[in-house]
């Protein structure tokens, strides 16, 4: 472990040992060791309510289900879950934008496409409102029957708010934040004379103050296996991932199309995507007008092994739904913790549908941290990704961390001896502009950081700008040959052993 690493993660267990926080929770405040924001390619803004956002208010307030079931009776307890789930989904959009906490909210249910007797369905309601009442998510509400079309029930429900609900108080401390991405510069069109230039938003919801990482939070990877540290703050890899597929992707997504050009759909993972999985929600929504991707159905999976991270991304989710004109369909949340075991690949069969539906493109930013989860990231990509599909990784350097992860896919590579192919095909990107670009701004910011450090009187490390852990490198990976479950990850197993 390098030296300032090492330095900053002792000032955190001292500091929890000394303040005797032994069982810290998660959004409890400890040492920070990242003061500087980084990159910032994509402008933020906190989101205040004002009348241009009322349209968008009250389609929070809907909960819309399309439901296709094969037989005549769906089945109820799925359905509760998925509608509870929806229901503290909506409740915490709501509450996280700045003034709009009121004493009652009423949230429209609508549930479409079912074809079964109204009576049964009545029974939902009040099913769903017990749930909610046990897990003390609300305390009283009241409800009623709307209508019933050929297609579509709807409810209204009626939710008296106050801060003694557990639901409301789960959610303080958070906010919403709006991003203005422009496609103005991009990548997205093959006649740059014929492109359209316009301006869309990603609405999130993150922590309103700095979360810095704690004694549990800094071991979570050793105790549950996942990684919390994407719990804190949305990292900046995350939003120059972003920046990229909507700027710089071009020969990406020319790849893309070659293999998508049978089936018209490209499918979409992201892994490891914290708080807010901005990246693959500018895949979902990014303009397809005149684009390369016209005509073409895209679907996003945001995936991460942490349960809160799940929660957050499915707001994010409902607040680009809210903010879509029509009901958007091809975002998905679901949670995946990486193992190169068989439980592993059975998570990732879940997903891909014992393989009979792969994706065409992996996202990664920043995931790379923790060298013990190096092997299962890189079975679960080559597991999720169809032949030919591309992993697209925008990680800092931290260290050795990054070559390491790259040595270990070079040994699977050069090993195998039963296959003449390579497993991944590792390259740099190809839009050389948008490369230069980047090295601008790390000069810039080399220059600026340098200064500031030159007049600082407490010369603090973690508020300046390092290379090392704040300049963003995006590697190529192309799966060359399917996984082999038992001689890939054999290689690497022995391999890690030796080191």
């Amino acid at each position: 472990m390098p030296e300032n690493k090492a330095k900053a993660r002792w000032s955190i267990l001292r500091a929890s040992i000394l303040k005797n926080k032994y069982d810290l929770k998660d959004d409890e405040e400890s040492v920070s060791i990242h003061k500087f924001p980084g990159f910032q390619l994509i402008p933020r803004k906190k989101l205040l309510r004002n009348d241009e956002i009322s349209k968008f208010l009250a389609r929070l307030t809907v909960i819309h289900i399309e439901i296709t079931y094969t037989s005549k009776t769906p089945h109820f307890d799925n359905l509760t879950s998925l509608i509870e789930n929806q229901f503290i989904v909506s409740i915490l959009c709501i509450h996280c934008i700045e003034g709009v906490f009121k004493k009652e909210i009423q949230i429209t249910l609508e549930l479409v496409h079912l074809k079964v007797d109204d009576a049964r369905l009545k029974e939902l309601i009040p099913n769903l409102v017990d749930t909610l009442k046990q897990r003390d998510l609300m305390k009283e509400c009241k409800f009623e029957f709307c209508e019933s079309m050929e297609n579509k029930k709807t409810w209204k429900i009626h939710v008296p708010l106050s801060k003694s609900n557990s639901i409301i108080e789960n959610s303080q401390g958070y906010s919403c934040y709006e991003y203005l991405l422009s496609t103005s510069n991009s990548s997205l069109y093959l006649d740059k004379n014929n492109k359209i230039e316009n301006c869309f938003y990603i609405i999130t919801r993150e922590c309103s103050s700095k979360r810095n990482i704690g004694l549990k939070a800094m071991v979570s990877h050793r105790n549950n296996g996942v990684d919390n540290t994407g719990n804190i703050r949305v990292w900046d890899c995350e939003l120059t991932l972003a920046h990229f597929l909507l700027n710089g992707a071009f020969e990406i997504y020319m790849e893309l199309k070659k293999v998508i050009q049978v089936e018209k759909i490209l499918r979409v993972i992201e892994l490891g995507v914290g708080m807010a999985g901005i990246a693959g929600l500018v895949v979902a929504i990014m303009p397809k007008q005149n684009s390369i991707f016209q005509n073409v159905s895209i679907d996003v999976t945001l995936t991460d092994g942490h349960e809160k991270a799940i929660l957050n991304n499915q707001i994010c989710q409902r607040f680009t739904f809210a903010l879509a004109s029509s009901y958007p369909n091809n975002i998905s949340c679901r949670k995946l913790k990486w193992n190169h075991s068989q439980q592993g690949l059975k998570d990732c069969n879940a997903l891909t549908n014992s393989s009979k539906k792969l994706y065409q493109l992996c996202l990664v930013s920043d995931c790379l941290h923790f060298v013990d989860f190096h092997l299962a990231l890189i079975a679960t990509i080559a597991r999720l990704l169809c032949l030919h599909g591309i992993c697209i990784l925008c990680q800092p350097t931290r260290g050795k961390s990054l070559d390491l992860f790259l040595q270990l896919i070079q040994i699977i590579n050069s090993h195998n001896s039963n296959c003449s192919e390579i497993l991944f095909e590792i390259s740099s990107m190809e839009n050389k502009d948008y490369q230069t670009w980047l090295d601008q701004k790390h000069e810039e910011l080399s220059e600026k950081s340098k200064s500031a450090c030159n007049t600082c009187v407490k010369n603090d490390e973690t508020q300046f700008y390092n290379p090392n852990i704040h300049f963003p490198k995006i590697i190529i990976l192309k799966k060359m040959r399917p996984y082999n479950e038992h001689v890939d990850t054999q290689i690497a197993v022995d391999y890690l052993n030796r080191i």
